[in-house]
């Protein structure tokens, strides 16, 4: 079985604002994207349940001939790139670019990052 997934500019801003997460096996991410341009970043840690929270502001970007992005300004890197948050994913503020994607062509459940792997998915 193909997943598909595509990516549209004529996606308004609008379907971007809400609550999206990854979960990760030694804990959670949940990103929500305002309205406003802000953003506020959660990680719960599965082992204390600790949450850490952070925020930033974000805007979309429309390269030619590529999929849009969600860029966030003073985002963590959380994700180790191999299904785990970062022990020190705190200490990794910067810029993200993320990918906007629909688990199918026409319709379907947005996310954010790559396809593969642990991407944040709209709730």
């Amino acid at each position: 079985m193909a997943l598909l997934t595509a990516c549209s500019s004529d996606m308004p801003d609008s379907e971007l604002y809400g609550v999206y997460v990854a979960t990760y096996q030694n804990g959670t991410e949940r990103l929500t994207l305002q309205q406003d341009g802000t953003f506020v970043q959660e990680v719960r840690l599965k082992a204390n349940g600790s949450m850490t929270v952070n925020s930033g502001t974000w805007r979309r970007v429309s390269p030619s001939n590529r999929p849009d992005l969600v860029d966030l300004e003073n985002c963590w890197g959380v994700s180790d790139g191999f299904g785990n948050i970062r022990p020190d994913f705190a200490a990794r503020r910067g810029g993200c670019s993320l990918t906007v994607e629909r688990r199918f062509l026409v319709a379907g459940q947005l996310h954010l990052g790559p396809d593969e792997g642990w991407p944040l998915w709209k709730e």
